[in-house]
């Protein structure tokens, strides 16, 4: 349709077929949702209807999302199969600079806990030497990372292929140095670190070596 066709130009021709990155991010995609009238043979509805599809969007609305959503490039495609392993933010909102995250009750370790078709976002880490800020307690299973985390946006961890595709998307999102947060970086189970939880930061997809708890295990 032109309202795709002008979205590619605006993404270099990147975003391939549409069907599968609607798909993977139709409960986030900033879709109009058309709930009345018919089209002569179909009612429209709440959600996805045989009469309007998903809805209408917004070009410049939609732009904005797949800029802040690089998994929607693509979102469809690669062939990551296996439950990853996911972690929850301890801090509704940044305090102060610092994010402490860890495993929670929903959290497998061993064999991972969320299916790949599900759009999370990613924790990326920069590590480094910092020191421990003053007033925070660590122990064995609560440690520190020593540098920095962020997110990026959401995507289907069936993009994630291999540790290097994970390691790349973060140093795509935010640069040299960047790579995907493991299990251990602060000692293992969970830990704090510099860096922002974004508003509203629901689970993550989090990397752990020597345990099939990865999309591409």
């Amino acid at each position: 349709m032109g309202a795709w066709a002008r979205l590619e130009t605006a993404n270099g021709n990147a975003l391939g077929f549409a069907p599968p990155s609607l798909s993977a991010y139709a409960g986030m995609f900033p879709f109009h949702d058309v709930t009345s009238g018919n089209n002569g043979y179909c009612s429209a509805t709440a959600g996805r209807n045989d009469a309007t599809g998903w809805g209408s969007f917004d070009i410049q609305v939609a732009k904005a999302f797949i800029a802040t959503n690089p998994g929607f490039i693509s979102g469809g495609s690669g062939g990551a199969t296996h439950l990853g392993m996911t972690w929850a933010s301890f801090f509704p909102t940044n305090t102060a600079g610092l994010v402490h995250v860890g495993n929670d009750s929903s959290t497998n370790p061993y064999s991972g806990d969320t299916a790949t078709t599900s759009a999370l976002p990613v924790m990326c880490i920069n590590v480094g030497s910092s020191a421990l800020p003053y007033g925070i307690t660590t122990d064995y299973y609560d440690g520190w990372t020593s540098g920095t985390v962020a997110f990026t946006g959401a995507m289907p961890g069936s993009q994630l292929t291999s540790r290097e595709v994970a390691d790349g998307k973060c140093a795509t999102a935010f640069g040299s140095g960047w790579r995907m947060a493991e299990f251990h970086d602060g000692g293992g189970w969970s830990y704090w670190s510099y860096g922002t939880t974004p508003g509203g930061l629901g689970r993550f997809w989090v990397a752990i070596n020597e345990q099939p708890a990865n999309p591409w295990n």
